[in-house]
């Protein structure tokens, strides 16, 4: 009989002490819960729209009348001889302008002149020509309200940043580029253009010589 109430009371006593860890176990959960149903809390939030802008450049040959241009051959250049020939004759000259600035709601950017192209040389005359002209390229940076330059007076009094200085039409140039901005009174920058023929180079293969010579004004960001 001592050995039975022994064992009962063993088992007894496993019990209870499994009870007492429930419990207490229990009572820590309760806590846990009780202090997460307690605790307060808020929170506030933002929403951004993130959008792009975009970049375009407008040209005009007058100055003042810009619209686009995107594809050869672009607009028509007006050739101002010197003298007022019509038509190069050894140690003339002809001026001509083409001007860009910003399109409407673009962000700012910046314009390069690239190496001039050519079409219609198909004569010996033709390529005669090409290769006694010489170019020069001086630039005037203003703005919309800024008078439009005259460029047989840029070159004859030497004003604006002279970027291209008497090349062949074929000669590598490097002539930098020009920083374009908006605002109220917006960026132009006025490309002027010089032709001569020298008479150093002129030839008579050169006579009646005539082709198109075209100027890529190139826009980027």
């Amino acid at each position: 009989m001592g050995r039975h109430a022994s064992t009962r009371r063993s088992r007894s006593g496993l019990r209870l002490l499994r009870l007492r860890a429930l419990l207490a176990g229990g009572l820590v959960l309760g806590l846990g819960a009780t202090a997460t149903l307690a605790a307060w809390n808020d929170s506030e939030h933002a929403t951004g729209t993130i959008t792009a802008g975009s970049f375009g450049i407008v040209g005009a040959t007058d100055g003042a009348t810009f619209t686009e241009h995107p594809a050869a051959p672009g607009a028509t250049l007006t050739l101002v001889y010197n003298p007022a020939l019509g038509v190069l004759a050894p140690g003339s000259t002809a001026t001509t302008r083409a001007s860009v600035r910003l399109a409407a709601g673009s962000v700012p950017g910046t314009v390069t002149l690239q190496q001039p192209t050519f079409a219609a040389i198909d004569t010996a005359a033709d390529t005669a020509l090409q290769s006694e002209l010489r170019y020069s390229v001086r630039v005037v940076t203003g703005t919309t309200a800024t008078a439009v330059p005259d460029c047989a007076t840029v070159f004859s009094g030497s004003t604006g940043t002279l970027v291209v200085n008497a090349s062949t039409l074929t000669g590598a140039i490097a002539p930098g580029s020009q920083s374009l901005a908006q605002g109220a009174t917006p960026t132009v920058v006025h490309y002027c253009v010089q032709l001569q023929l020298p008479s150093a180079t002129a030839t008579n293969g050169s006579q009646n010589g005539s082709f198109d010579i075209r100027f890529q004004l190139l826009g980027s960001t």
